[in-house]
């Protein structure tokens, strides 16, 4: 059983989610599996708290592998990552054992064409122990704030 996992939620501007679970690198330790899981926009508090746990059970269910396409390039059948990222935006999702759970916002990079910038400062939390519609509530959060980013 790991401490730790770790979710990249992509979405695009009509708030579709596009999750990609991470699992065991042996190049960097942690990196996104070839694995995504598609939301379409629309969906209640029910079905994006059941989105969201079975990304986290995804988590380490397989090894990642080094050179592998990357699961968005599949998803958009683009050519790059900088192009399948070009209009989507991110939340990280994280999950701590003796703290539970994290998403954090982000923005697109202003140095780095392609990458994204933590917000770490609207980091909004959880507790492992959460009432029903706390981590749907918590997300919403943070997709609010990383689409207002430019």
């Amino acid at each position: 059983m790991y401490d730790y996992k770790e979710v990249g939620i992509y979405f695009d501007p009509n708030l579709t989610l596009i999750g990609v679970p991470c699992g065991k690198s042996s190049k960097y330790g942690i990196a996104g599996l070839d694995i995504f899981i598609v939301l379409e926009s629309g969906y209640g508090d029910d079905k994006l708290e059941e989105f969201l746990n079975k990304l986290f059970d995804l988590c380490f269910t397989k090894k990642s592998v080094e050179g592998q396409i990357d699961p968005l390039i599949k998803y958009t059948n683009a050519k790059s990552y900088v192009a399948a990222v070009k209009n989507l935006k991110l939340v990280e999702a994280q999950w701590l054992k003796n703290e539970g759970f994290s998403f954090t916002p982000t923005q697109k990079s202003k140095k780095h064409r392609g990458a994204f910038e933590h917000l770490e400062q609207e980091k909004i939390t959880v507790p492992t122990l959460y009432e029903k519609g706390s981590l749907a509530k918590a997300f919403r959060q943070a997709l609010s704030i990383a689409n207002q980013q430019a």
